[in-house]
């Protein structure tokens, strides 16, 4: 009699834990499938809005493509019925009215090509938009079966949880015990995947608008910096030694060569073949080298043997970190033996251009910690060429350091090779251009950044009063030539003009040089 009782009573306890269950999966499952169908909703009017949106763009370009086919057939229409009737008599009448006619075809031909590329790229951004970022949440199977709970899955408990007390006071007691007891859950279960409340469209546009945040503040700061070199190469002095360039060498211009051109070349020529490792007593340097250190001023004075040392061990370390960083890439490699200037353009050895070019290129590899502060005189050795307005050797525009197209070939040259063969900086867009042509190049196309810089630097020149005619007046009233140097008394002229055998660099040398590198 008591077996039966127990068993009833387990029986009943089983029934209602299986009823209780039941009755919570049951309202979890509802509650899943609801959150499922309203995340559905939810996305459904995302897509409708984007279709909305889109849509306004589709409208107004298939009316400006109408507009622009009746104009076109208007203009073909002047074309067709207005010459025949045009008196010919007026001669500029003729001239006008097909200026007028032929200018209305094209810009009809321009809003109907332009009309048809904008609809094509909102269709297909339209797609993109629909397919990526606003797709349809629909669940998988595994979220399916995971919110359809199975009477096998409450079997699978403790014999407690199965026929178990269900009052409150057994299962405190239960629980005070550590027994496994079945407390039916108000939420959705732990190993039912949830839906996130955030949309995954929110996530994506929040990703994207980030990205271009940085994106944008990248460029602001590289054209900051950009503008800052253009505006460096405009206003620092250039020492007196060096020269005006004023394009390749012809039978008009004559050589055009200065003492510290010649110099210059003659050193670099020199380094070239010179063995490694390098010596260490300046006396053991070739005589081409060691006659470049008159022209090598720190800090208003010349450097002494110790530090031109140091300097030339300083310029072989850059050429070999050079070569290290593009011993893979053939092509650069091959680039690097055509930096030297052919004999019509040995006249850029010690140019003012040349100058300016070295200086930047020992600016920009000490502000990205390739070197430190390496002379002007040895940075332009690196691209003996750089600073030409054209590719290579070639030059297309010359002029002074007036002109914008000058002052941009020099940066432009200077950023596009540390970028390339040092790889630091921004390339050759130094001025972070987001025009339509920089965004079809890379950074390190030689293309890149042209017109841009080319404005971006005549208004630095106007700016700093140093465009065209009148700033060449600026540097004539600002800079006048010391006498020592006027009058042709620098280097080997001077001693023959003296008829002497020492050397001419003087107290008075930092004078006379105070222009140059600090």
């Amino acid at each position: 009699m008591a077996t039966a009782l127990v068993i009833n009573e387990l029986a009943a306890a089983f029934n209602w834990n299986l009823e209780t269950y039941k009755f919570d999966k049951g309202m979890q499952r509802g509650q899943q499938y609801q959150q499922m169908d309203m995340k559905l909703a939810q996305f459904s009017l995302f897509r409708e809005d984007v279709r909305d949106l889109f849509s306004l763009t589709y409208s107004n370009l298939s009316t400006y493509m109408t507009v622009g086919t009746l104009f076109f057939s208007l203009g073909i229409t002047f074309i067709y019925c207005g010459y025949k009737d045009l008196p010919m008599q007026i001669s500029w009448l003729p001239v006008f009215y097909s200026n007028c006619v032929f200018g209305s075809i094209t810009l009809a031909l321009l809003s109907v090509w332009l009309s048809m590329h904008g609809t094509i790229a909102a269709h297909s951004r339209s797609v993109t938009a629909m397919t990526q970022y606003v797709r349809l949440p629909v669940p998988g199977s595994g979220e399916v079966q995971a919110a359809a709970k199975t009477q096998q899955d409450f079997e699978e408990g403790a014999l407690w949880r199965l026929a178990g007390p269900t009052n409150p006071l057994t299962a405190w007691a239960a629980d005070k015990l550590g027994w496994t007891t079945f407390q039916p859950r108000r939420g959705l279960d732990s190993d039912v995947p949830r839906i996130p409340s955030t949309s995954s469209m929110s996530r994506q546009c929040a990703k994207i608008l980030n990205r271009k945040a940085k994106k944008r503040i990248t460029r602001k700061q590289t054209r900051e910096f950009g503008i800052k070199k253009i505006r460096q190469t405009i206003t620092n002095p250039r020492p007196e030694f060096c020269h005006a360039w004023d394009g390749p060498d012809a039978e008009s211009t004559g050589k055009q060569e200065s003492l510290f051109g010649s110099s210059l070349r003659k050193a670099y020529s020199a380094l070239q073949s010179l063995a490694l490792p390098l010596p260490k007593n300046f006396h053991q340097y070739p005589e081409a080298v060691k006659d470049l250190r008159k022209y090598i001023f720190l800090q208003n004075r010349q450097a002494t043997t110790t530090e031109f040392v140091q300097i030339v061990q300083q310029y072989v370390d850059v050429v070999q970190t050079r070569e290290k960083s593009v011993k893979d890439d053939k092509k650069k490699f091959a680039e690097i033996a055509e930096f030297d200037l052919t004999e019509k353009n040995e006249g850029v050895w010690g140019s003012f251009r040349q100058w300016a070019f070295g200086e930047l290129i020992s600016s920009l590899l000490t502000h990205f910690k390739v070197t430190n502060n390496l002379h002007p005189a040895f940075a332009a050795m690196l691209v003996p060429c750089g600073g030409i307005a054209g590719p290579g050797n070639m030059s297309f525009f010359t002029g002074s350091m007036h002109k914008s197209i000058t002052i941009h070939g020099i940066v432009h040259d200077a950023f596009g090779y540390v970028g390339r063969f040092h790889n630091v900086g921004p390339g050759y867009n130094y001025i972070g251009s987001n025009s339509l042509l920089s965004r079809f190049l890379s950074n390190y196309n030689p293309l890149s950044c042209q017109i841009e810089g080319i404005i971006q630097a005549r208004i630095e020149l106007k700016r700093e009063g140093m465009l065209g005619d009148k700033g060449r007046q600026v540097v004539s009233r600002s800079t006048s030539a010391p006498a020592i140097m006027r009058e042709g008394m620098l280097g080997d002229k001077g001693r023959q003009a003296r008829g002497t055998k020492g050397t001419l660099v003087s107290r008075s040398i930092s004078a006379i040089m105070r222009s140059a590198y600090p």
